[in-house]
């Protein structure tokens, strides 16, 4: 009889305890029906990407390769020896590297400025 009312007593507790309130429930997150009722930062961009300019220059012919970390090219171009060539680049502006890809030269450029000097 003890052992019974014992576990009547436990169930009890457990069930009363477990049966409280959540006041976290009552804070409910409204999500915005239509974009016009998004409420946005006025300084927050909305780009994706970045525009680069690379001005690469080189004492041999050959193809100059630009691309990711993971290797992946961004563009490739064939570059005359002692002249000038200036690349328009588009990257995800996730992007802080870039990897210029020349003959057996490899270099990696931060991407710090607007503009990139790239000399081989």
């Amino acid at each position: 009889m003890k052992k019974l009312t014992f576990i009547l007593l436990i169930g009890i507790v457990i069930f009363f305890s477990s049966c409280r309130k959540n006041f976290n429930d009552d804070i409910i997150p409204t999500d915005p029906i239509t974009m016009e009722k998004l409420v946005v930062p006025s300084d927050f961009n909305w780009k994706t990407t970045k525009e680069y300019t690379v001005v690469m220059t080189t004492t041999t012919n050959g193809l100059v390769e630009v691309s990711n970390k993971d290797g992946v090219p961004y563009q490739k171009v064939f570059l005359v020896s002692d002249k000038t060539f200036t690349m328009n680049l588009t990257v995800p502006s996730y992007e802080k590297k870039i990897y210029v890809k020349h003959g057996s030269q490899n270099k990696e450029i931060e991407l710090t400025a607007v503009q990139l000097n790239v000399n081989f």
